[in-house]
């Protein structure tokens, strides 16, 4: 019971959770989400193996048109990223820097 209360039982979006929604203002999620993995893979490959700037890293794209394309629900424009709460900083600055102010026609 302390494990699941410790480790699982929590709202996502919070301090202990792994899993955070962010809300995309001006850029596609899907888009957004191909530019941070390769962001990411190119970070990584920098150091060799060898502590890796982002270490477990999940990422997918919920959009308007269809949810996300790996479960089907959902319809907004939105990335939601598993990460640890260190990559998450880290991860939250690069998406609000790419997403801001950027209009698309």
């Amino acid at each position: 019971r302390e494990f699941i209360e410790t480790f699982i039982d929590f709202d996502f979006g919070t301090d202990k959770s792994r899993i955070k929604i962010k809300e995309i203002n001006y850029r596609n999620a899907e888009d957004l989400q191909k530019t941070l993995e390769r962001t990411i893979r190119a970070a990584n490959q920098g150091t060799q193996g060898r502590n890796p700037s982002f270490r477990d890293v999940k990422i997918v794209a919920e959009t308007p048109e269809g949810g996300s394309r790996n479960s089907g629900f959902g319809r907004g424009n939105r990335l939601i990223v598993s990460c640890d709460p260190e990559d998450w900083v880290k991860i939250k600055a690069l998406i609000e820097n790419l997403d801001s102010g950027f209009r698309s026609n």
